[in-house]
């Protein structure tokens, strides 16, 4: 894979990180194996509930989206400008969000940066995990699907193409600066950044699956049985270990 854009020079000001007391620092590593616990469950869940899919023609488009894409970004052309304005737009809203003071917003081909005051993890590492440009594309065949009277099942299969190219985007250009190691993961420590972009990106996944094909009724005796399930097996792999070690 080729390097990505460097979209993000975290804010200038006072780095919160370099000042983490011994509380917080302990409650983030002890939140580690609880992320890493969610995410399992959630992409398991979500393996269940993309089987759906098979009942719902259409959402294949978004599949041959989402394999095209990944195909495109990852031999062809990863569109660095428009990760790079999607990277600082979503440090931005989420600043705001949390209602951070924000001062020189700046975006180049291939590196940005956005200030902001005294930024927290969230602020840090949502692009890792907000696929923005899906979002918004979501967002613009939403409004029009609710305005149309009778959309055609091109339009459809249109926007769910879309939906899963906007999501190779977001998926491959995620990878690629994980694997290159961004300095925005080293802020907030490498693992546990990890574990909450693996945990967040899976809550995305899961919440899109259960939009896309509707299976909210199931969902949560589903979602519970994941839970039971994994619980289990890490009970087991720690016994096991346990075992071994004497």
């Amino acid at each position: 894979m080729p390097r990505p854009p460097k979209p993000t020079r975290p804010p200038k000001a006072p780095d919160a990180f370099e000042r983490v007391g011994c509380l917080t620092l302990l409650l983030r590593t002890a939140s580690i194996p609880l992320l890493l616990y969610l995410a399992v469950v959630l992409f398991l869940f979500s393996t269940q509930v993309a089987t759906h899919f098979q009942n719902h023609a259409q959402y294949r488009y978004f599949l041959i989206g989402l394999v095209a894409g990944c195909i495109i970004f990852c031999t062809l052309c990863q569109c660095s400008t428009l990760y790079v304005i999607g990277h600082e737009l979503t440090h931005y809203l989420v600043a705001k969000l949390f209602r951070k003071e924000t001062g020189r917003f700046r975006i180049g081909s291939r590196e940005g940066s956005v200030e902001v005051s005294n930024p927290n993890f969230w602020i840090i590492l949502a692009p890792y995990f907000v696929p923005f440009w899906m979002l918004l594309t979501a967002g613009i065949c939403g409004i029009h699907l609710f305005f149309a009277d009778t959309p055609s099942p091109l339009t459809i299969g249109v926007y769910q193409f879309l939906l899963g190219l906007t999501a190779a985007h977001h998926l491959v250009l995620t990878v690629n600066g994980v694997y290159h190691g961004q300095s925005d993961l080293r802020r907030c420590g490498t693992i546990f950044s990890l574990s909450l972009i693996l945990a967040c990106n899976a809550l995305m996944l899961a919440l899109g699956l259960l939009i896309a094909t509707g299976a909210w009724k199931t969902a949560p005796a589903e979602l519970w049985s994941y839970f039971a399930r994994t619980a289990e097996w890490f009970v087991q792999i720690f016994h096991a270990v346990r075992d071994i070690r004497g």
